[in-house]
Order: C-alpha cells, then sequence, then structure tokens
C-alpha cells in the first residue's frame, strides 16, 4: 500500500487530501481525507453529503465501507504511509504472505 498525490491543507481539522493505491488489488482510492482534532485522528474516505430529513443536519454517505478490524488495520497502514510525508520518522517495511491483506 502507498500514498500518492498528498495535499497539506490545514483547515481546522481538515490536515490533507490524498489517494491511497494498493498495487496488489489493482485498486486505487481517490480524495481519502486525513483530519486531526486534539490528539485524536482519522482517515475520511470518499463521500457524497445529504441533508438528514430527521435532523434537518448534513452528513455524509461513505461510499466504501469496512468491518472495524479490517478498518483499524487499513487506516494504520494509511497513517504510517503519511508519515513519510511529514517527516516522521521511517517503520520497519512490511511483508505479507500472498494470503494475507496488504496492510
Amino acid at each position: 500500500m502507498k500514498v500518492e498525490e498528498y495535499k497539506e491543507l490545514n483547515k481546522g481539522a481538515l490536515v490533507a487530501t490524498f489517494n491511497v493505491v494498493v498495487p496488489e488489488w489493482g485498486m486505487t482510492i481517490r480524495n481519502c481525507t486525513l483530519f486531526e482534532k486534539g490528539s485524536q485522528s482519522w482517515i475520511g474516505y470518499p463521500s457524497r453529503p445529504y441533508d438528514d430529513p430527521e435532523t434537518g443536519k448534513k452528513k455524509y454517505f461513505n461510499y466504501i465501507q469496512f468491518e472495524e478490524t479490517v478498518k483499524a488495520r487499513f487506516e494504520s497502514a494509511i497513517k504510517e504511509e503519511i508519515k513519510k510525508f511529514r517527516g516522521d520518522p521511517q517503520p520497519e517495511p512490511q511483508t505479507f504472505d500472498s494470503e494475507e491483506m496488504p496492510f
């Protein structure tokens, strides 16, 4: 897995936008976002806004959905890749068996 087209924005909690490429799967997820607030950080995936008819507030429908354990591993791998763009120390390279998910 790798992060490409990383762009720092620093608009409030929105820190950056980027694409995630998983070459093993032939997949690219475009327009991902990195958010940080306090000591928390999270990844936003491509989504579309909609107005919640019950509350009248804007919400977002995510086009990508993960099981929680897979999501945690995927986001952890993305955050490690993002460290390369932010000048953080580099982790040891990861290797995977062909049966394992590449993150």
